[in-house]
């Protein structure tokens, strides 16, 4: 188990420059959904994850994962100049507005990709990558329950929302403009190139509001584009994003309701 290393810059209190560097607790990646998948395909499948869960303890889950977090915090007007008003609507009216972006690193991407090339061992590979993307919303739970104890509850604010855009569903330059205001290259590694995605791979970014109101906390959750929904096997193994929040529904799903 590895703690996420945060890097936490305060626009909001005008010490943007500033880079505070902060651990969290320990990554705790719930492969359970996985297991329960394979398990349910037969013995023949089940057998695949078994030769794979010892190789992810022993080789993988300390070694190939670096999980970096670069945290910004500005009043809601700063990031309305910064990102357009129009690039993030807000259902409610945040005080201050927390740009979190984190990441795997790329040794578990790089690995992968080696062994999906391989002829042996295509399928280790392949469930290394999608463990990879739960690792990943293992580690948004965790970044959000450290946003909220540090940033929102000791100024008496709470979490009032969060814009959590899928592969594709961003805005081209967004990822450009968090990179240079963020400098995560330099922080935790992290860079686009003029696209829509950030690099390594297994990375994600959020928008979340902080504020006074109280009540339902409003997630909202941006499929990918395309979504292929409960066709995708990220989405049957649980690394989907969309997954984060009981309610939420892909594209497809939406469009199958209408």
């Amino acid at each position: 188990m590895k703690d996420i290393e945060i890097f936490f810059s305060d626009f909001d209190a005008g010490e943007g420059e500033r880079c505070i560097e902060a651990r969290h607790a320990a990554m705790d990646v719930d492969l359970s959904l996985l297991l329960r998948h394979y398990a349910a395909l037969g013995e023949k499948h089940a057998r695949n994850v078994e030769k794979f869960m010892p190789y992810w303890e022993a080789e993988c889950e300390n070694l190939l994962l670096s999980p970096k977090a670069r945290v910004l915090k500005m009043p809601r007007k700063a990031a309305e100049k910064s990102f357009g008003r129009d690039a993030v609507q807000w259902d409610s009216s945040p005080d201050a507005v927390i740009i979190a972006v984190w990441t795997l690193g790329g040794d578990l991407e790089s690995k992968s990709m080696e062994m999906m090339s391989s002829k042996g061992d295509v399928m280790t590979g392949f469930l290394l990558d999608v463990a990879g993307s739960i690792a990943l919303y293992n580690m948004h739970d965790l970044l959000i329950r450290w946003i909220e104890a540090e940033l929102a509850l000791p100024n008496s604010k709470n979490i009032t929302e969060e814009i959590y855009p899928g592969l594709g569903s961003a805005i081209q330059d967004m990822t450009h403009k968090i990179e240079t205001l963020g400098n995560t290259r330099e922080t935790i590694g992290v860079y686009e190139q003029g696209s829509s995605m950030f690099y390594p791979r297994k990375t994600q970014y959020s928008f979340v509001g902080i504020g006074s109101a109280k009540g339902r906390r409003s997630l909202r959750a941006l499929p990918c584009s395309p979504c292929s929904a409960d066709k995708c096997l990220y989405y049957q193994l649980g690394g989907c994003h969309m997954r984060a929040y009981p309610g939420e529904r892909t594209q497809a799903e939406a469009a199958d309701a209408r």
